[in-house]
């Protein structure tokens, strides 16, 4: 957090529920005591945890500024990054998009991560190449 939150109630977690289920929640909201603030944060899950090179995805993203441009990249520990798609945030929960695990993924422990365009916040998660 940029401000103190020393005399404020900090409030983490919840869920976003929408047509297709709930999905856990990684927000953070502090309270001063007149008004709730959301303190940067975003999170990143994806609905299957582990797959194969080719396999599709589908990523969701929450705790983003509205409005937020936020890049998905795949981490791959022998290849380096390479980007997945692009997910504009409304702020009004999480926002989800489709996605394809690159062909040439290695297999084992690799990470999807998530960077806001504008405000530099990050989130990621690990993922496993079958």
């Amino acid at each position: 957090m940029s401000e103190s939150a020393y005399g404020q109630v900090v409030l983490f977690g919840g869920a976003y529920v929408g047509r297709n289920g709930s999905t856990a929640a990684g927000d953070t909201w502090a309270w001063d005591g007149t008004d709730w603030t959301q303190r940067p944060g975003g999170s990143i899950s994806v609905r299957s945890r582990s797959g194969s090179p080719g396999s599709s995805v589908f990523i969701h993203v929450w705790g983003f500024a509205a409005g937020e441009q936020v890049k998905i990249y795949f981490r791959d520990s022998l290849h380096g990054r390479t980007i997945l798609t692009t997910i504009f945030t409304d702020g009004t929960g999480a926002e989800a998009a489709g996605a394809t695990i690159p062909s040439s993924a290695t297999p084992g422990t690799q990470h999807i991560k998530g960077v806001g365009v504008m405000s530099g916040q990050v989130a990621k998660t690990k993922f496993t190449v079958t």
